[in-house]
Formats: structure tokens, sequence, C-alpha cells
């Protein structure tokens, strides 16, 4: 199936997967729903990341959501392939990894925003107490921009 502007942003964050949502709520021990909401949070940045060379940095939910679906290896691939045009790799940091650029979730922050609108669920909340956010001011985070 090969997608068009208009419509692969529609297919991808449509994509349902009961196994991966149920993997999410045993392992996280929360709700259907809440495993439900996270499974397509995290569609919504896997449609960022591959569509936007600034999207790298998931939220701590979000990377819990991506690691769940990684688990389903053939289903994460078709996925990647038939909805997002192209393989999103997980790229774990370890410790000697680069820093993250100061700008990373300020820009995957601000895109998500544009994209999805202001009012996101929790999962989209950043944690800004480690070191490489701190220049973060502590602003409410549904409008930071920090």
């Amino acid at each position: 199936m090969k997608l068009t502007k208009t419509n692969n942003k529609a297919l991808a964050l449509g994509y349902r997967n009961d196994g991966v949502i149920e993997r999410i709520a045993k392992d996280e021990n929360v709700s259907l729903e809440e495993a439900t909401q996270l499974f397509k949070d995290t569609l919504m940045f896997l449609y960022m990341a591959a569509t936007s060379s600034a999207v790298s940095v998931p939220t701590v939910a979000i990377d819990v959501g991506w690691h769940a679906f990684l688990m389903f290896t053939k289903d994460y691939a078709d996925y990647c392939e038939k909805y997002l045009g192209k393989f999103v790799h997980h790229r774990p940091t370890t410790s000697r990894s680069k820093p993250m650029p100061q700008d990373a979730v300020s820009d995957c922050f601000k895109l998500s925003r544009q994209l999805f609108g202001s009012d996101l669920s929790k999962n989209w909340e950043y944690d800004m107490s480690g070191n490489c956010h701190d220049k973060c001011k502590g602003c409410d985070s549904k409008s930071c921009t920090d």
C-alpha cells in the first residue's frame, strides 16, 4: 500500500494492535484504557519520528510503549513499512552516547503540539529533572517551550 501525504497520518494513527495493548497493560499494571492511550501516543511519536528529523526523544512513558511494540518485531516492522514508509529505529543511550542536544526535548514537545494539539495525555509530559534539562524553567508542561 503506497501512502500519500493526505492519508498517511490518519492511517498511521488509526492502527490498532490488541496484543501490544494487552502487553502494556500487563507489564505496566495499568487498565486497558490507559494502555490503549499509551499505544496511541506511541503511534503519534513514531509518526513524528518518521516524518521529522527533529524528533528523537520520546517521553519516559512513550518509550515504555515503544519498547512494548518493539517486542512484537514482525508487527512493528510491518507497521513501520506500511504506515510510515520506513523503519523507525530505536536508538537507546549508553554511557558512551553523546549528550542529547538541549533542544531535542523542546523540538519534540513543540512538534507534538503542532501536529496533535495542546490537549495531549499525561504520556506526553517530559521529566525535566534530568541533567539534560537544566535550562528548563519548570513552567507548565502544556505550554512550555523552554
